[in-house]
């Protein structure tokens, strides 16, 4: 079963703080809250900032005496709630466009203006058509945003725009909360529009009620595009979130009926549920494997194999013992194959070596990815090693088939013009972000 095969290796992702399971990381952050306070007090110069944003828009309006707003936002906006930054207005509609197959979202920013507001209920009504028809009520959700405090993080060794409430986890749970005059509270609507979906405009609107204040409400206008987005996902994406912490969130709860949803939860936003560094899990079924690709799987890293000693980033066998690991998981990757190849996706599986690994290191990333070519003919080589040229001075090109690149990279002019070199000769050069302590 799924949840067996990857106990100790998990993939899903940090999108998955949505919908059915958003809340984990709300359990597994340091500093959490839950409703109805969902977030702590602002700085005396956030609360000042906050406010005044929240009255020029009130001016802009005429809404200058009204209990709160309603403020439309787009989904890739993160909306601090100590912070007035909105691309809307109070008064627009909140617009979502989506494509037949899709799933989007939209945000809705509530603003008190003269009270704090208590006990807020909040809910979407029908979206119907231009001819009445209804978009369907079990493809809308609207959820409340919750927050995570990352003040605790002192160790980073990296830039940081800010400490203090992010945005993350969205709560499926929370049916009512409050709202500081100093602060803004976000609600995030899901659509998802079906195969088979009806192109036009879908309308209807959002009403926020609270305890001590006058309901208000927003248009909301979901928009079908006439088009279908096909299930199979041209684009590879891997996204890694570790079935182990998963399983320590969940403990006895935890099962393969709860992998599934986050598998299905990931699919519907176009991602896939592999995992680079899968390395000691026991391999799904043939079944399981061809559950995976119905449901657009693109890529299945068979295994993650370390460099000899200290890396960048990990830890690998002792040098005297390297020649028996790439025996043994050259043989455990040979039988995951074979598995793939039964389920009809053996052109699925890469595999990924020497993670962020240096110089010192390349002489035995060649022997190694030599030594992969020739006993698993076809399966794509991956790597992260930190060759800047991209195998062209160093010929490391010659054995890798496939580099991955920090983000960074493509806005360095030395690295970015190896990285177009690369790809005109036909190479593939993927990027990757990643956050680390």
């Amino acid at each position: 079963m799924v949840s067996t095969f990857e106990r100790s290796r998990v993939e899903t992702s940090s999108a998955l703080t949505r919908r059915r399971h958003k809340w984990f990381l709300l359990i597994c952050a340091t500093a959490l809250v839950t409703a109805p306070e969902l977030h702590g007090q602002a700085e005396s110069g956030d609360t000042l900032a906050i406010h005044q944003s929240k009255l020029r828009a009130a001016e802009i309006t005429g809404e200058k005496e009204a209990a709160f707003l309603l403020i439309p936002e787009y989904s890739s906006v993160k909306v601090m709630p100590d912070r007035a930054a909105f691309t809307g207005m109070p008064g627009e509609p909140l617009e979502i466009a989506l494509a037949r197959g899709e799933t989007e979202a939209g945000q809705l920013i509530i603003a008190p203006l003269t009270r704090e507001l208590l006990g807020v209920t909040f809910e979407v009504s029908e979206l119907r058509g231009p001819e009445g028809e209804l978009f369907p009520a079990d493809a809308i959700e609207l959820e409340v945003m919750g927050y995570v405090r990352t003040d605790s993080v002192a160790d980073v060794v990296y830039p940081i725009e800010r400490r203090g409430w992010f945005p993350d986890p969205i709560l499926p749970f929370v049916e009512r909360f409050d709202v500081g005059r100093d602060r803004v509270q976000s609600l995030w609507l899901t659509v998802h529009a079906r195969t088979g979906q009806r192109a036009g405009t879908y309308s209807g609107q959002v009403t926020v009620a609270p305890e001590n204040a006058e309901a208000r409400t927003i248009p909301v206008r979901v928009r079908v595009f006439d088009f279908e987005v096909p299930r199979q996902r041209s684009l590879p994406v891997t996204v890694a979130l570790f079935s182990n912490h998963l399983e320590t969130i969940y403990g006895d709860a935890w099962s393969d009926a709860l992998w599934w949803q986050y598998a299905e939860f990931l699919a519907a936003h176009r991602l896939d549920t592999d995992n680079p560094y899968r390395e000691e899990a026991p391999q799904p079924s043939v079944e399981e494997i061809r559950r995976l690709v119905e449901l657009g799987q693109q890529r299945w890293g068979l295994y993650y194999i370390r460099q000899p000693g200290e890396g960048w980033s990990s830890v690998g066998p002792e040098a005297s013992e390297y020649d028996d690991y790439i025996s043994r998981v050259t043989a455990e990757a040979r039988s995951r194959l074979d598995v793939l190849e039964k389920a009809g996706a053996r052109h699925l599986a890469y595999i990924y070596l020497y993670d962020e690994v240096r110089e010192r290191h390349w002489d035995k990333l060649r022997e190694t990815a030599e030594h992969l070519r020739r006993e698993l003919p076809g399966v794509p080589v991956l790597t992260s090693a930190f060759d800047a040229q991209l195998g062209a001075e160093s010929g490391l090109d010659e054995v890798v088939d496939e580099w991955v690149q920090t983000i960074a990279n493509f806005n360095r002019p030395r690295e970015k013009a190896a990285i177009d070199r690369a790809r005109a000769a036909g190479e593939r050069v993927l990027w990757y972000t990643t956050i680390w302590r």
